[in-house]
């Protein structure tokens, strides 16, 4: 015979709270050992307080191994059958659900098993028949909710379908009245072209008059430049004619001084000269003196019978003290033999150089500039412009 048996654990084997997801985690054994399953080979059958027991999502199966989900509508006991491949376990599993404020009712549900009689187990489980009926019944009322769930989504589908052809209605009105909006937009602004092109061409206007204004400030300018050039350039010959003026003068008392000082110069050489020319004339006079000295000593003595005797002195020859006849005595009527002079050596002189005096050049004095005084420049008083009246 074959026995299922299971163990529950999870966060909510202890009991759960209304209108929150229960979670369970159980373990299921065929004969104490792990089967090998699916999630489709488990059913949870739930008897609950209210007529309509909560859909309970089975996950899982690998091993035994399943993990169920379902949330409760209703607090109160919460009876849980589980059938194994068509096996019902050996007791159901007792799940307190309690109200929100985390209590259970005064008299909660104590199910169907209550008052079972030889055929229940120690444990209050049903016996296999009464879970067979139960899940016949249970399979008719999920056929019977899957069939209410499928005329719930029909009628959601149909009011949806209905929301978005209003929606479609609405838009298409909403585009109706853009569309008119904008038409009437287009007849007000042709209504109103004639006034456009008027103050058009009043702006244009202004816009011209503005530029002829802008033009006519922009000339006065150029001019106003114009007439600042021609002055200053007028002031800057002014200037350079007074510079010129004040230069004048001491370019005459430059050349002046250059005159006076080539003057100078030209008298100190001309006294040279002359004291040059009196030193040659003296020196040839000299040497002229000392030829005539020397002729006469190589003069002969006139004979002694002349009676006449001259009276040109004659100069005293000096005796040769290297001759032997000056130391002999005179003897008999012999005249004394005169001694020989000997030629006189002129002695040419040199021509004694002309010393060259250096002129010293004077410093010529730099004539002193004057500053040279600007004018005053008066401001230039600009034209108040009156405003233009615009027509």
């Amino acid at each position: 015979m074959t026995s299922v048996t299971y163990t529950i654990s999870g966060r909510s084997a202890k009991g759960g709270q209304v209108r929150q997801m229960v979670i369970l985690s159980a373990a299921i054994k065929v004969n104490d050992s792990a089967p090998v399953s699916s999630k489709q080979d488990l059913e949870v059958i739930i008897e609950c307080p209210d007529d309509t027991p909560p859909k309970v999502s089975v996950m899982g199966g690998d091993k035994g191994n399943f993990t169920l989900g379902f949330t409760p509508n209703t607090a109160g006991h919460y009876w849980l059958d589980f059938v194994f491949k068509g096996t019902l376990a050996n007791e159901p599993f007792l799940l307190p659900i309690k109200d929100a404020s985390g209590k259970l009712p005064a008299n909660p549900y104590t199910g169907k098993f209550a008052n079972r009689g030889s055929g229940t187990t120690s444990s209050g489980g049903s016996t296999k028949d009464d879970a067979l009926e139960k899940a016949k019944r249970e399979e008719e009322d999920r056929k019977n909710e899957e069939e209410d769930r499928k005329k719930r989504e029909a009628d959601e589908r149909r009011k949806k379908e209905d929301a978005a052809r209003l929606k479609r209605e609405e838009e298409r009105k909403r585009k109706e009245e853009d569309r008119n909006k904008e038409e009437e937009r287009k007849r007000k602004e042709e209504e109103q072209e004639p006034e456009k092109d008027r103050i058009a061409g009043q702006e244009r206007n202004q816009a011209e008059e503005r530029n002829r204004e802008e033009e006519r400030k922009r000339k006065e300018e150029e001019d106003r430049k114009r007439e600042e050039e021609r002055k200053n350039k007028d002031q800057e010959k002014l200037a350079s004619q007074n510079t010129e003026k004040q230069q004048q003068p001491t370019d005459e008392r430059t050349k002046k001084e250059a005159d006076d000082a080539g003057a100078r110069k030209a008298a100190i050489e001309k006294k040279k000269q002359e004291v040059f020319q009196k030193r040659e004339a003296e020196r040839l006079k000299k040497l002229k003196e000392d030829d005539e000295a020397a002729k006469k000593l190589t003069e002969p003595e006139p004979p002694a019978t002349t009676s006449v005797k001259t009276t040109t002195a004659k100069p005293t020859p000096q005796p040769n003290k290297t001759s032997p006849s000056a130391a002999q005595p005179k003897t008999g009527e012999k005249p004394a033999e005169k001694p020989i002079p000997k030629p006189i050596e002129k002695s040419v002189e040199k021509p004694i150089p002309k010393p060259i005096e250096k002129s010293v050049e004077k410093p010529i004095p730099k004539p002193i500039e004057k500053p040279i005084e600007k004018p005053i420049e008066k401001p230039i008083e600009k034209p108040i412009e009156k405003p233009v009246e615009k027509k």
